[in-house]
């Protein structure tokens, strides 16, 4: 009967090493599927995150696109404010008239000498031109002419009145100034007083 033990023990002996064995391997098993289980949760916490930081992004968005629009309805306000000055600037006439023609003085012991063209117009302007310049031209001392200009251009008061106008100056010369109909230009000449 102990040969019968003897034989029964040996593999019974491989059956509980086997066993352990496959205890040890569950084991492993279980500690593998513990780690498993906490990487799902650190990969589950890394999505929560990765989900807050994608409604913050919205939110931001949310925020930059009102903004822009807070931005394009203040343009357009100050683009409103822009048209009703200028709008008021129009009908009230704030806008500067245009400047005046200056002057020319020509002293010359020969007229043919220059052929050029003079011209001192008044400046131009929606509101109101700029007066005439004058034109003063000296040949030999004896014949002098002062022209008055203005291409067309009236201003709104007309400041020169009467047909004929006698200028004297410190010198005692006399203009003589014709005026041509309802326009501006003028032709004066000048003579030498006694």
């Amino acid at each position: 009967m102990l040969g019968f033990v003897i034989l029964i023990y040996e593999p019974m002996i491989l059956i509980y090493e086997l066993m352990i064995l496959i205890c040890e391997l569950m084991i492993l098993i279980y500690e593998l599927m513990i780690l498993i289980y906490e990487l799902m949760i650190l990969i589950y916490e890394l999505m929560i995150l990765i989900y807050q930081l994608m409604m913050l992004i919205y939110q931001l968005m949310i925020l930059i696109y009102n903004l822009m629009i807070l931005i394009y309805e203040l343009m357009i306000l100050i683009y409103d404010l822009m048209v009703l000055i200028y709008e008021l600037i129009k009908t009230t006439k704030v806008a500067g008239g245009g400047g005046g023609g200056g002057r020319i003085s020509i002293h010359a012991s020969d007229s043919n000498a220059f052929v050029g063209e003079l011209t001192a117009f008044g400046g131009r302007s929606a509101v109101e031109a700029g007066g005439a310049g004058t034109i003063y031209k000296a040949v030999n001392k004896t014949q002098s002419t002062l022209i008055v200009d203005n291409d067309g251009l009236k201003p709104v008061d007309d400041h020169v009145h009467g047909v004929y106008i006698t200028i004297y100056d410190q010198t005692n010369y006399a203009f003589a100034c014709k005026r041509y109909g309802n326009t501006v230009p003028l032709l004066c000449y000048c003579d030498r007083r006694a």
